[in-house]
């Protein structure tokens, strides 16, 4: 029950409403204790001056996905034919996360790569590329 509970609070609605902007990144109420979590833990194993750098590398590949994810969601690709390639990957990527919520919701969960879908066996079979 509780972990049905975390699943549906911090993710589960999103996939009941994929189109609501208002649900489509993380709450600050959860991010930013999060954040402190991921912070205290990164200064308390790294060196100084190199735990900065890591969590900002964190914070900044969260954000990185965060708009990646607002971008599969709401930004229509490029019609210019010289941002075809582009336009491409949009499309791909939006393909692929639009199967993930309104297909198979075990397959697809990458939004800005469909990398580790493919690492961790979670790719689906009926997308190409």
């Amino acid at each position: 029950p509780v972990s049905r509970w975390v699943y549906l609070t911090f993710h589960g609605v999103h996939h009941f409403y994929p189109d609501d902007s208002n649900r489509l990144v993380m709450v600050p109420a959860v991010s930013l204790p999060l954040a402190l979590v991921f912070g205290a833990l990164y200064r308390a194993v790294l060196p100084e001056g190199v735990w900065q750098l890591a969590f900002a590398g964190l914070v900044l590949g969260y954000l990185g996905y965060d708009y990646s994810h607002w971008a599969t969601h709401y930004l229509k690709p490029p019609s210019a034919p010289w941002l075809a390639p582009v336009a491409r990957v949009l499309q791909g990527q939006r393909r692929r996360h639009m199967r993930h919520h309104y297909g198979d919701h075990e397959r697809g969960f990458g939004v800005s790569t469909g990398l580790w879908d493919h690492v961790f066996g979670t790719a689906d079979p009926t997308l190409r590329r």
